[in-house]
């Protein structure tokens, strides 16, 4: 699945219909369109089983595992409650967060609503973060990421 994600990630950057198929694909994922959860289920089965092989050669278990598809309910509530505290605004037919009186992330809205409807990793970060906080209480949560999200979690923690 790796390897067909690479390849249609490639096709989106060189063929913006392609990109435009894709973005519907998640809309309809988001909004519970049945043919395609099916076959997100399965993607999700196919997935687990390999993370259970990687993570059973690292000895490493889990108390709980819970997929992005988990959270889909708490996204649109986490958009409306942004905008209501006045945290997120319209622009542009999408909801955003802006940082103008934080220098280095000005120029950087984190994007929490896209135009068409459909949802991404911050909406879906911060619906993880609450569901977090409300059931378990932590005092602690760490991130081990690529330096890659860098910028992704600037924003995510500077503001949220």
């Amino acid at each position: 699945m790796e390897r067909l994600y690479k390849l249609v990630n490639a096709a989106t950057e060189s063929d913006p219909a392609v990109l435009e198929e894709a973005r519907q694909e998640l809309v309809k994922l988001q909004q519970g369109d049945q043919e395609t959860l099916h076959i997100w289920r399965e993607m999700i089965a196919l997935s687990q089983v390999q993370f259970d092989t990687v993570y059973g050669r690292l000895d490493i278990k889990f108390d709980h595992t819970l997929g992005e598809s988990f959270y889909n309910p708490r996204l649109q509530p986490i958009v409306d409650e942004l905008r209501q505290k006045g945290i997120a605004r319209e622009s542009e037919g999408a909801v955003a967060v802006f940082f103008e009186d934080i220098p280095q992330l000005k120029g950087n809205p984190a994007l929490i609503q896209k135009s068409d409807g459909a949802f991404n990793y911050t909406t879906t970060d911060l619906a993880t973060l609450a569901h977090r906080l409300e059931t378990w209480h932590p005092n602690e949560i760490i991130y081990v990421t690529d330096g890659r999200q860098q910028l992704h979690f600037q924003q995510l923690f500077r503001r949220f």
